[in-house]
């Protein structure tokens, strides 16, 4: 097997464990079967490229995974990258990043609604806290439509 091969399978490997560090099922997949270098379940229908290169050209990179994510129907495409010596890194659409941001503080924001109803004495099922957020089943349902807003 060519040395680059092999470097490309060692970056896959890093994705894919990486992926399952933080919670995700992943495999690396198998190009000559027509898969993507890893096979996920991120949520949403998200197109992944693995590189791991001395000389990256992020341009050509990501026209390659736009390509191939439309090839795959995918709504998403992200470009995992890396060199010697270096973290890996992601380059994906702005839009994409902040509707993950967006859904990362709307997330936080919720979190601190629960400590507040647990600060006061209460539960989210017995206690409401009318004056300042609500009902529970109002903070539920702003939460769920926000949420749902952040991953149209």
């Amino acid at each position: 097997m060519p040395q680059s091969r092999r470097k490309g399978k060692r970056g896959e490997y890093l994705v894919r464990n990486m992926f399952i560090h933080f919670g995700f099922l992943c495999r690396r997949g198998i190009q000559s079967a027509g898969e993507a270098d890893i096979v996920h379940d991120l949520p949403g229908n998200v197109h992944v490229e693995i590189k791991n290169d001395e000389r990256l050209s992020i341009w050509a990179m990501i026209a390659q995974c736009e390509r191939d994510a439309l090839a795959r129907e995918a709504l998403e495409s992200v470009v995992f990258f890396k060199r010697n010596g270096t973290p890996i890194y992601a380059a994906h659409r702005a839009e994409e990043y902040l509707r993950a941001k967006r859904l990362q503080s709307i997330v936080a924001e919720f979190i601190e609604v629960l400590e507040a109803f647990k600060a006061q004495g209460g539960t989210l099922w017995t206690y409401t806290i009318h004056d300042e957020y609500g009902t529970p089943q109002e903070v539920l349902d702003e939460f769920i439509d926000l949420a749902r807003g952040a991953t149209l």
